[in-house]
């Protein structure tokens, strides 16, 4: 009699990855005039597979379908799962002979892990007009593999591409109406972003692809931001005491001229006590009126209006009122016949007094 030693095999593996082992046939045992003998395996024997249909053994590869396909190679099994399995596979039973031909069989059982990648998205913002850039990261996915972690890397040969939003097919440019095109870099996955002239805001984005060097592959974002373009001028004037005066603070650029100007705190109408009032109106003109006795150069006003995304912008207007050159006599008493005058009058002629 004899007695196998055909324990089973159970290895584990990434998804499509292929993986080898084989089943530990050991040695047999017989007896003979009651004492125990040991045959071995003949290991000029190369193992077959027991193809499931007929039970018997073959040198062809054993294919499971959904599963993945059993071969025998340099003396091992080896095991390539199909690109979407993962889990534990059926297995398949594994023959050798020992060393008088008596055959002896155990089974090899893969199991497939699965593993997935990861991408970060990322965003841009950039002024109208002007080109962008960004670069959606990727990592590859980890497992622990028979006690060990084993990533699977980001297949850095694999060309990086964008994916159509019309059509889901991975492509190098995509254009999208009213926002402008995306291109890629495949060998980096940099997008860069032109803008269409006139766009503002944010844009829908585009959907970078990549894949591990599995074949997962794994999807990010990259949207980009186009913010407007204004410019502001701050403005002055001078006049006359107790003489309203007015000037207009320049908003030019994407400036939202559906939204009036106001001052910073939303009014219309502001009272500095001790200077004056200012107003303004939808054309965003100031006017300082001074009180009456107030000369100098007032507090600065802030005037606010929106771009075209609703951001505040902001420009100041700095009146300056000028004092009266009142004509007197060295007692300081006023000279008949000469009123006061607009401070641009430094000073006037007059018979028999000397300024």
């Amino acid at each position: 009699m004899y007695q196998q030693q055909t324990p089973a095999r159970d290895l584990k593996t990434f998804k499509a990855w292929k993986q080898t082992g084989l089943p530990e046939c050991g040695v047999v045992k017989i007896a003979v005039n009651n004492v125990e003998k040991t045959v071995k395996i003949d290991e000029t024997k190369a193992p077959q597979l027991i193809d499931p249909e007929t039970g018997e053994p073959t040198d062809d590869p054993v294919v499971i379908p959904g599963e993945g396909t059993y071969t025998v190679e340099n003396g091992m099994v080896v095991f390539t799962p199909e690109p979407q399995f993962t889990g534990k596979g059926e297995g398949v039973e594994v023959q050798r002979v020992d060393e008088n031909g008596t055959p002896v069989t155990a089974k090899y059982t893969p199991t497939v892990v699965p593993v997935t990648p990861t991408g970060e998205d990322k965003t841009s913002t950039g002024p109208k007009g002007q080109v962008q850039t960004g670069t959606p990261e990727f990592e590859g996915g980890s497992a622990e593999i028979n006690g060990k972690k084993v990533t699977v890397e980001i297949d850095k040969n694999s060309p990086a591409k964008l994916i159509d939003p019309k059509t889901g097919e991975p492509v190098d440019s995509v254009t999208v109406d009213g926002e402008g095109t995306y291109t890629i870099d495949p060998n980096s996955g940099k997008v860069t972003f032109t803008p269409e002239p006139e766009f503002l805001g944010t844009a829908k984005g585009v959907t970078v692809q990549r894949q591990d060097t599995n074949g997962t592959e794994v999807t990010a974002q990259y949207t980009p931001t186009v913010t407007p373009v204004t410019k502001t001028v701050d403005k002055t004037s001078e006049g006359a005491k107790n003489t309203p005066q007015s000037n207009t603070p320049e908003f030019t650029g994407d400036v939202d001229l559906d939204v009036p100007p106001t001052f910073d705190d939303g009014t219309t109408t502001r009272v500095i006590e001790g200077e004056g009032t200012y107003t303004i109106d939808t054309t965003g003109k100031v006017t300082f009126t001074p009180e009456p006795e107030f000369t100098g150069t007032a507090d600065s006003i802030t005037v606010v209006r929106k771009d075209k995304l609703g951001k505040t912008i902001s420009a100041t207007y700095t009146p300056t009122v000028r004092p009266d050159t009142e004509f007197v006599d060295e007692n300081g008493n006023p000279i008949k016949g000469y009123p006061s005058e607009d401070g641009t009058t430094p000073k006037k002629d007059i018979p028999e007094y000397r300024m």
